[in-house]
């Protein structure tokens, strides 16, 4: 698990971020002749804030080997972002789920906006090391309706309620991100809310 994640930073942005990682890593192994398992993730889930299109503040990424994960860890824990201002420290840690399989069956029932594809929870098989660039494939079980462009006008206080719980990408029916909201409008000096039902790392 990834957290204080800066605001306005995309999938794209952290696969990219992962996909270097893995390159550096995988080469310095190679150079050293070092037969540890390669640096490589086979899954990723940035949440998402619907409403803005922001991340959270925190991710999930499954890399495929305890050694690939302590590699993660070394060179992103208590690290600067050193993107869009943020005066955030990046942590890494364990989460309560672990492995892929483990993920697969955690997200399968999610419901995510029908126009959402690209913030989905995602796979890459064969696994993605920054050389076999894996495309994504999102592995939620159902799609709801796009949500609206705007919040619904003056409703009662439940339906605002219900609105809060289907604006962020987490997949709310099976409560696996809370009900943290605001995007790209938090403070960039925060740290962020986080939830531990997804998972950084497999144990192998």
């Amino acid at each position: 698990m990834i957290k204080n994640i800066p605001n306005k930073y995309s999938q794209k942005l952290l696969l990219n971020m992962l996909d270097n990682h893995c390159i550096h890593c995988n080469e310095q192994m190679a150079d050293d002749g070092d037969d540890q398992p390669l640096s490589a993730y086979d899954f990723v889930y940035l949440p998402i804030d619907f409403i803005n299109k922001c991340n959270v503040g925190y991710g999930f990424v499954n890399m495929t080997s305890p050694q690939a994960t302590l590699r993660l860890y070394k060179a992103f824990h208590h690290q600067n972002w050193e993107v869009f201002n943020s005066r955030k420290i990046c942590e890494v840690t364990y989460a309560r789920l672990q492995g892929l399989e483990a993920l697969r069956e955690h997200f399968k029932n999610s419901k995510f906006p029908g126009d959402a594809e690209e913030y989905m929870p995602v796979v890459f098989l064969p696994p993605r090391d920054g050389r076999t660039l894996t495309d994504p494939v999102p592995i939620v079980g159902r799609v709801d309706p796009p949500l609206p462009l705007s919040p619904p006008s003056s409703s009662a206080a439940s339906s605002k309620e219900n609105q809060s719980e289907t604006q962020i990408g987490v997949g709310y029916e099976d409560g696996a991100g809370g009900s943290e909201s605001g995007g790209c409008s938090y403070d960039e000096n925060d740290n962020d809310n986080n939830d531990d039902d997804a998972t950084e790392t497999r144990n192998e």
